[in-house]
């Protein structure tokens, strides 16, 4: 639709009115003829000329990134440059290029945006990234230079939570996401500048002053002039400054603030009245203060002061954090060491992915042995079952990653064929680009001197919070704690030295959306909320993000959307997945799961397994009990034993009932024999109706052969590994149709995937299967 070619004719306008002339702007097969009154037509045609001639020389696909890729793109563009002459003071008296801009930009609503945001129609553009947020730059440049006020308009997801059909959290990320933070600041005051140029000057000039405080000693070598910095890239510091505690601690929340202001302005609402819609809210780290300042504002008054003190709560936070643990520095060959082994440059705090807390204690344990007292390291930050932050000096840090490389697998190992308990582990370490030790007790002696630097902060109160804010140590909510009436104190020591337990924090009763106001997009807060909330029926939307890599979280588009149909849900794998009763017309009652439904017996198995289920009489018995089992193949060494069991359990079998066959491949001499007599006896009539394959997973190509040549009514497969799994789902994925089973083993044999606390690294492929 939006990439079509030829002539397109405004409808803002009667084709008839003699008073009109059709003006038509090009670029190669790209068209739009829009209706202009005479008097204009001149002034008019004299911007689009100026304007084309700005557009680079098209080619025939379209094909350069510069210039544009559709029609409402082009339109968008001239939009966006008529806004620009105005704006820069190339009107004549009468003010013609403002009605030609008025005049264009009606054109532009009613033809493309047809009542819908603009957001959420530029989504659907082709071309790269950048284009569709210039679509969306060009469109607000052009109401702001138009003095057109943002109506108040509800958007789908809104609507639906004032409804009570959608339960909507706020989250707002801390520290180590991404070193690039304030290239986010950077671009949201790029293509929101006129929405949001005067809130981020005023906090910009409450961060200069703080900066100049005699208390603040040296940290702030390079000053902190954000608005310079904003409008000259060059002379933005190195990200060594930048990600530093003291700098990014405010302009981290200032990056966050913002995001909150423009979501505010775009849907034409006051702080307060986007507050109501929100059940909860909590940050991460220093996300917390974000959060409480959201939760007070009621005004654009209000949300001002509460915005500054909050910046001023960071400025300080971050300050006096860095000067109670200065940076240290390491050998050379330390630095060197933890590079080339993909650790990252040594830091005060060190993530770990994929390994269990419990084994994460018995390493921090073990390194802090060697240790003494005042060098230890603690984990300071749950964000998950397998996600963990251990904090410390960087040098003991370094030697906990010493430890670890021990049990860690190289990468491209291949343990399938590893029985699971003599397998390397498979996870990521790696240091965070954080400066000071949050989070753990190097930096309690902090707290105190920030308190009284904050003294004079009267707007952080529990009376103040209008919507929960939870705790994120113990997941309490902030109104109901034992605590003063001022929460100052409370939220300085959850980011100083309390623990994060991200996973409590986040608890979210009622949640179906969670709404991240970043910093980081898809390398954010969001994503990892999305990983413990995946299954539960809760959709994570990046609010700070317009669009992104990773398919499974939505994006600022779904904020702004006013269709009715705009709203996503989440899958809640227990409602969606989870056992059933249901009664059938006889009055009886069975358990029914997707796995009974599609074989017709009970929803539990008896798994096919040498010699266990080689005796074909046992594997009968069990068939005709009602429940579903697999003939161990392993057990069979030539063609003549195999066929003569299938046939015996065949006849001692209730008529239809269907066999399943279970084979082994890691051993190919017998699946060279097996699998063409599966087909054979299933052209002459035996019931095969299922192949399962254990010990190792065929590549695509096999799985496909064997499901459109052998006839079978199902295939199943017993990975051993989390590579394994994603080979099982690659091939359900190609035969989307045809039943494929995937057998999760506990390894107590020798292979699979462990116990029930292992199953946890694997279970993002759950809601694939």
């Amino acid at each position: 639709m939006y990439g079509t070619t030829g002539t397109a004719t405004g409808v803002s306008t009667p084709h008839s009115a003699s008073s009109l002339r059709p003006l038509v702007i090009t670029h190669g097969s790209l068209e739009h003829a829009l209706l202009v009154p005479t008097a204009l037509h001149y002034h008019a045609s004299e911007l689009r000329q100026r304007f084309q001639s700005t557009l680079p020389t098209a080619t025939e696909e379209l094909a350069l990134d510069e210039e544009p890729s559709s029609v409402p793109e082009l339109v968008a563009r001239f939009l966006g440059y008529v806004a620009e002459q105005v704006v820069e003071g190339e009107d004549d008296a009468s003010g013609t290029y403002e009605e030609v801009l008025r005049l264009v930009l009606s054109e532009f609503e009613s033809r493309f945006l047809r009542a819908n945001e603009v957001h959420a129609v530029a989504a659907q553009f082709p071309g790269i990234p950048s284009k569709r947020l210039d679509v969306v730059k060009h469109y607000y440049a052009a109401r702001q230079a138009a003095n057109r006020p943002l109506k108040a308009h509800e958007s789908a997801l809104f609507r639906a939570a004032a409804e009570g059909k959608a339960g909507v959290y706020a989250v707002f990320g801390g520290q180590g996401n991404i070193e690039e933070y304030f290239d986010e600041l950077r671009e949201l005051y790029h293509v929101y500048e006129g929405l949001v140029e005067e809130f981020i000057v005023s906090c910009a000039q409450v961060l200069s002053s703080l900066s100049r405080d005699p208390k603040a000693g040296k940290v702030y070598s390079k000053g902190l002039d954000v608005m310079r910095w904003l409008q000259d890239k060059d002379s933005t510091p190195d990200l060594t400054y930048l990600v530093s505690a003291p700098v990014s601690f405010p302009l981290i929340g200032l990056v966050q603030l913002s995001h909150y202001y423009v979501t505010c302005k775009i849907l034409g609402k006051e702080p307060g009245d986007l507050r109501s819609r929100l059940l909860g809210t909590t940050g991460h780290s220093q996300g917390v203060i974000t959060a409480a300042a959201i939760a007070i504002a009621s005004d654009w008054e209000s949300y001002a002061k509460v915005s500054h003190d909050a910046l001023t709560m960071l400025f300080w936070i971050g300050c006096r954090s860095q000067q109670t643990y200065p940076r240290t520095s390491l050998a050379p060959s330390v630095l060197q060491d933890s590079t080339n082994e993909g650790e990252g440059h040594p830091s005060p705090m060190l993530s770990i992915r994929d390994l269990t807390l419990a084994q994460v204690q018995r390493h921090v344990d073990a390194t802090n042995t060697h240790l003494p007292k005042d060098r230890h390291i603690h984990i300071s930050l749950i964000n998950g079952a397998r996600n963990v932050v251990v904090t410390g000096p960087p040098q003991s840090l370094y030697g906990l990653n010493l430890s670890l490389r021990k049990v860690k697998a190289p990468t491209g190992l291949d343990q399938n064929r590893i029985p699971f308990t003599e397998r390397k582990q498979r996870f990521a370490n790696r240091f965070l680009p954080i400066s000071a030790p949050f989070h753990s007790p190097y930096l309690e002696a902090a707290a105190p001197i920030i308190e009284e630097d904050l003294k004079d902060i009267t707007t952080f109160t529990k009376a103040g919070l209008a919507i929960p804010v939870y705790d994120t140590h113990t997941g309490e909510d902030l109104r109901n704690s034992a605590a003063a009436d001022s929460i100052v104190p409370e939220l300085v020591r959850m980011i100083t030295n309390l623990p994060v337990q991200w996973e409590k924090a986040t608890v979210f009763e009622g949640a179906t959306h969670v709404l991240d106001f970043g910093p980081g997009g898809v390398s954010g807060l969001g994503v990892l909320t999305h990983r413990n909330k995946d299954g539960k029926g809760v959709r994570v939307v990046l609010a700070g993000a317009v669009e992104g890599t990773n398919v499974e979280v939505g994006y600022k588009p779904e904020l702004f959307d006013r269709d009715a149909h705009a709203v996503k849900y989440a899958v809640n794998w227990v409602k969606e997945h989870g056992p059933k009763l249901v009664k059938t017309n006889e009055g009886k009652t069975y358990v029914d799961t997707k796995f009974s439904r599609m074989l017709g017996r009970a929803p539990i198995m008896v798994a096919g397994m040498t010699p266990c289920t080689v005796p074909w009489d046992f594997v009968a018995a069990t068939m005709n009990a009602g429940y579903h089992i697999e003939l161990g193949g392993g057990g069979y060494y030539n063609a003549k034993g195999l066929t003569e069991a299938l046939r015996k359990i065949e006849e001692n079998t209730i008529p239809g009932a269907g066999i399943t066959v279970n084979l082994i491949y890691v051993n190919p001499r017998a699946m060279a024999w097996q699998v063409p007599l599966l087909q054979q006896l299933r052209s002459s009539g035996v019931p095969i109706e299922g192949m399962t394959i254990g010990a190792g997973v065929p590549s695509l190509d096999v799985a496909n052969e064997y499901i459109q040549t052998l006839g079978l009514k199902h295939i199943a497969f017993k990975p051993g590994s989390l590579d394994a799994i994603q080979s099982v789902i690659n091939i359900a994925k190609a035969n989307p149709t045809f039943p494929v089973i995937l057998q999760w083993t506990g390894g107590r044999g020798g292979v699979g995937l462990g116990d029930v606390d292992n199953r946890l690294g694997w279970r993002p492929w759950q809601s694939r299967l």
